[in-house]
């Protein structure tokens, strides 16, 4: 379905960005953060880790980096499996130093982002990725989030991706996690929980068998109400 965001952000950069107060905190409190990442982005190297280090190291100190050669090593990357560690990379930077790169360089990088997102978003229909599992899900989701925000309305790609990525969270990610509540004590529980098999829980879930009544609460699904009682 068509997807209305009237308060959608549209000039670079949307992602996260540190504001000039929380970089001077990183810089006084963070050092220890800031000079691992300062380590990987003196790497020459084109890996994921380095190429994200090399991203946030250009914002914390502008020119430390050579950006055509950054943006030869971006548009090498290759995306595969969950495609998350590719897709990070390429958003930050296309986002974050959306204004750096030339006008070829960004059409570049939106074609190879616009490539990542739609392998992350193939995976997750693919795999059937369920978002109780939040160690296998959140990365794969968090990516497609970044790069469906970063593309949004800047190329014809993003309308679809956006599209996807709004209907994902709205139908399938946010009614899980608000079922599971402070979903932090019970991660670990769900995680470990074998693929295959019936197994008893130590947790109400969802079913079509009754296990008992209680008031109404605003904000119980409406299959859930027993209408007769």
């Amino acid at each position: 379905p068509p997807v209305d965001l009237p308060g959608f952000r549209q000039d670079h950069p949307r992602l996260p960005f540190p504001t000039p107060a929380e970089m001077a905190r990183v810089r006084t409190e963070g050092q220890a953060w800031l000079g691992q990442m300062r380590r990987l982005a003196a790497d020459e190297g084109a890996s994921a880790p380095t190429l994200y280090a090399a991203a946030v190291m250009e914002v914390f100190e502008p020119g430390s980096q050579d950006l055509a050669r950054r943006h030869a090593q971006l548009m090498q990357l290759r995306v595969h499996w969950r495609g998350h560690e590719q897709v990070r990379p390429l958003a930050v930077a296309y986002d974050w130093l959306h204004d750096r790169w030339t006008p070829a360089q960004r059409e570049q990088l939106r074609g190879k982002l616009a490539e990542g997102c739609e392998h992350v978003a193939n995976f997750i229909r693919q795999e059937r990725l369920s978002p109780y599992n939040v160690v296998l899900y959140n990365a794969p989701f968090q990516a497609l989030v970044a790069c469906a925000v970063a593309l949004y309305r800047d190329d014809p790609r993003g309308e679809p991706l956006m599209r996807f990525t709004h209907d994902l969270w709205k139908h399938r990610v946010l009614p899980a996690w608000r079922e599971c509540g402070d979903i932090r004590p019970i991660i670990k529980r769900l995680n470990a929980i074998p693929r295959h098999g019936v197994h008893r829980q130590q947790r109400t879930g969802l079913g079509s068998e009754l296990l008992e009544l209680r008031e109404y609460v605003p904000g119980d699904p409406p299959k859930s109400i027993a209408w007769k009682a």
